[in-house]
């Protein structure tokens, strides 16, 4: 909301000074009938923003499932401490796990061949977890 106030050229002195002085009364009650006082507004901070960090693709229930897999494919053949997937064949960590559709871990038993899985790797090539994808 703007005022905007004219004040001619031929008033005298005395009455402009009245006039403004009304004109600030004016303002300093209006400031007052809402609930706020003209030196607030003169002492008001700009806002802290926070940082916010990063969160992981969260699925429903608490579950994780990755964005990008290191490879995907189907399975040809998933036996022992090996599995082929897409015609090759990578070693599973011991520690391997493996996951439903949904991100929750499954039972490897529950992987059959030509079921359409991605995976990811360690740093030595071995898959560290499949995730059942169909």
């Amino acid at each position: 909301m703007g005022l905007l106030i004219h004040i001619g050229g031929d008033m005298n002195l005395d009455k402009k000074k009245c006039i403004i002085n009304w004109c600030l009364v004016a303002l300093i009650s209006l400031a007052c009938l809402t609930g706020t006082t003209p030196g607030i507004w003169a002492q008001e901070q700009p806002v802290e923003l926070l940082e916010i960090s990063p969160v992981p693709s969260i699925e429903p229930e608490g579950t994780i499932v990755p964005l990008v897999f290191d490879g995907k494919g189907r399975i040809d053949r998933l036996d022992g401490e090996e599995i082929v997937v897409g015609d090759r064949l990578r070693r599973l960590t011991g520690s391997a796990l493996f996951y439903t559709k949904l991100g929750k871990v499954s039972n490897r038993d529950l992987f059959h061949q030509g079921d359409l899985v991605g995976y990811l790797k360690n740093k030595h090539n071995e898959i560290t977890a499949v995730y059942k994808l169909k």
